[in-house]
């Protein structure tokens, strides 16, 4: 292997990128355009009116392109859920409070919650809309969320008096509770104190972990 070259003004090795790396760098991108302009597009106009020549044109690229990328609108769409990280990116955090549950550990990671929802506002609208329209994104979710669910339920049947299979109807029930309370914050985005919903629900689960 050559010496890396040095620079003459700094007198340290030089660095450079080489093609490949610009290739993925690009690549990338460019994903990350679909995604958004998906994200956009589908937000504001539904999953079905929202077409991949729509995407395409909003991201800049071509209608092949979009298909180098994604098989699939469905795929498309599914890559959104990965792109902000489902229901939290620190999901163990949920699964540890719920292992010893507290008032304010779980209004904290609401809190979190909430916030991670605003934060990608638009990606996790675009992926309910996706998800009441498109079979292949409903059930690829609904799998998630059981998945899920069975991981939230063995930190809930730990210490507890509980089944396996009362531990994950438990932990499902939260996690629907969860879905609805993030619809409405999507669909309506209410003026209310989000504060107070988070510990209201925070007090609710609580009662719920004790038992």
């Amino acid at each position: 292997m050559p010496p890396a070259r040095s620079n003459p003004e700094h007198g340290a090795p030089a660095t450079t990128q080489g093609p490949g790396r610009l290739r993925d760098a690009q690549k990338q991108l460019t994903r990350t355009r679909l995604l958004e302009a998906a994200a956009s597009l589908i937000a504001r106009h539904g999953y079905t009116a929202a077409t991949i020549d729509d995407i395409a044109v909003a991201a800049g690229v071509t209608r092949a392109t979009v298909y180098l990328h994604f098989r699939s609108k469905s795929e498309l769409a599914l890559k959104m859920r990965e792109a902000i990280g489902g229901y939290d990116p620190t999901f163990a955090a949920l699964v540890a409070a719920a292992g010893a549950p507290s008032s304010d550990a779980l209004a904290a990671w609401l809190a979190g919650f909430a916030a991670h929802l605003d934060a990608h506002h638009e990606y996790a609208l675009a992926l309910r809309e996706a998800a009441d329209a498109d079979r292949t994104v409903r059930s690829t979710l609904e799998r998630r969320r059981a998945d899920l669910a069975a991981e939230l339920a063995v930190s809930l049947a730990s210490g507890r008096r509980w089944t396996a299979d009362h531990g994950v109807l438990v932990a499902t029930l939260l996690l629907r509770q969860l879905d609805l309370v993030r619809d409405g914050w999507l669909l309506v985005r209410p003026a209310d104190d989000r504060q107070d919903v988070c510990r209201t629900l925070a007090a609710m689960w609580h009662v719920v972990l004790r038992a």
